[in-house]
């Protein structure tokens, strides 16, 4: 009997152990405390940092940059992790401070990829103090230009080749309540039945990264898109909604803002690529040739050398002239 009420001990405590660990909120760190700090905010809303990490983040930090991720809650390996929301900016922005304490900065860069650009807009605009500078890397501006954006695309790449049966796909779309996470989740996927996140051609890195991922536990994240995250973001904060044009205007005026765009990233047009420029302004700005929405694996050589630039040498070194 004592053998007995051990062994349940053990197990209560041990399962309560693997109960904490899962409702942690996952960050990781790289790189020296006292180098210049980054944190980069992954896309989605639903997805994690895995991609970034181990194609980047390591790497970075042997450029002189201090590189912490951080998987957003109920993502990835955060999914445990206030699974249940609340999913509001300002439940968000706490998480984001928390990662600042376990790291103990007062001060960062943040590079914000994809739905990242506004959670780090989100935080930016309450703690405009703790933040150096903004990096979007295929970051929407305006979500509901992105999806407009998304359907005539595919509406003229289907009448070119006189696909009926898409077309009217696409029809059906467009009679949707356009602020709908329906309308939006039909559209990005057609985007990627599309390829719209595909460069025209894969890269050398990108080929080597994924040999080299395949197989391993990290590669199980790369595509992985928890629902709850999707869902509980558009409840909280109607995302789709969201035009950041004046609020980007306004955040330069106190933080420098750049921009890092792929020029095959399907997601944008020329008007949101256009207002882009001038939210974040023109030297500030870089549409680069070879990289769709992933601009970290695209381009990976180009994307360090701009980053490396931006936050750690002569501040006019990345300048257009």
């Amino acid at each position: 009997m004592y053998r007995l009420k051990i062994f349940f001990i053990a197990f209560f405590i041990i399962n309560i152990s693997i109960s904490a660990q899962e409702a942690t909120l996952y960050s990781n760190g790289f790189g020296k405390k006292t180098d210049p700090a980054v944190i980069y905010f992954h896309g989605g809303p639903g997805y994690n940092s895995a991609n970034f990490e181990f194609s980047t983040a390591e790497e970075l930090s042997k450029k002189g940059l201090f590189v912490v991720v951080f998987d957003q809650r109920g993502c990835g390996r955060s999914k445990n992790y206030h699974s249940d929301g609340p999913y509001t900016f300002e439940a968000q922005i706490e998480d984001v401070l928390s990662v600042y304490k376990k790291y103990d900065l007062t001060k960062a860069s943040l590079i914000g990829h994809s739905w990242g650009g506004t959670l780090a807009t989100k935080f930016a605009e309450k703690h405009p103090e703790m933040v150096q500078k903004i990096i979007f890397v295929g970051a929407p501006m305006s979500y509901q230009m992105t999806l407009r954006g998304i359907l005539q695309r595919c509406k003229d790449k289907f009448s070119f080749k006189h696909d009926s049966i898409n077309l009217k796909r696409i029809a059906f779309v467009e009679k949707m309540d356009t602020s709908s996470i329906n309308y939006s989740a039909s559209c990005f996927m057609f985007a990627v039945a599309n390829g719209f996140y595909n460069p025209s051609l894969k890269s050398q890195f990108a080929e080597d990264f994924k040999e080299k991922m395949e197989g391993t536990e990290a590669e199980k994240l790369f595509g992985q898109i928890e629902r709850e995250p999707v869902q509980g973001v558009y409840d909280a904060e109607k995302y789709t909604t969201i035009h950041l044009f004046k609020t980007w205007m306004e955040l330069k005026k106190t933080i420098p803002l750049y921009g890092l765009y792929g020029h095959d990233d399907g997601l944008f047009e020329d008007q949101q690529l256009d207002l882009i420029e001038v939210a974040v302004g023109f030297a500030h700005y870089h549409l680069i040739k070879g990289a769709s929405h992933n601009v970290f694996i695209d381009t990976h050589s180009e994307f360090m050398d701009l980053v490396t630039k931006i936050l750690i040498n002569n501040p006019n070194a990345h300048e257009k002239k």
